[in-house]
């Protein structure tokens, strides 16, 4: 599943692997950001190319390929890339996606680990919305 979060936001891919999603942002368009955002679990941000303006709550950072950070639950968190083609991913240990309620730009949260569920994680079908 493919889809942009917001206007101006990235190109989010969504996998499932076994024992986690994944969210892949790729910042293709001139200053296409992530909204600040928070989930009620934590989760794994890994630049995968080029760098980016991080903020992590009251932490602002400038982040590389290669780098990797826990977002800890309940922070608000987003991404900025300072350069065209920057790849961000998220690891999310979560499953159970539905559309987001409260229009707040973020259609996805992940509320339950996958590990909880084993009957869905061989069903990738089970989370298109």
């Amino acid at each position: 599943m493919e889809y942009r979060p917001h206007e101006g936001g990235p190109l989010v891919k969504v996998t499932i692997e076994p024992g986690m999603v994944i969210v892949t942002m790729t910042f293709d368009t001139p200053g296409a950001f992530t909204r600040l955002h928070k989930h009620t679990f934590p989760h794994w941000l890994h630049m995968i190319s080029g760098s980016a303006r991080v903020k992590l709550g009251d932490v602002e950072t400038i982040v590389r390929a290669g780098d990797r950070y826990l977002v800890e639950a309940g922070v608000h968190h987003g991404v900025w890339p300072l350069e065209s083609g920057t790849v961000a991913r998220c690891e999310h240990e979560h499953a159970d996606i539905h559309p987001d309620k409260a229009g707040d730009g973020i259609p996805l949260e992940w509320l339950s680990r996958l590990t909880e569920h084993p009957e869905i994680v061989d069903k990738p079908e089970m989370f298109a919305l």
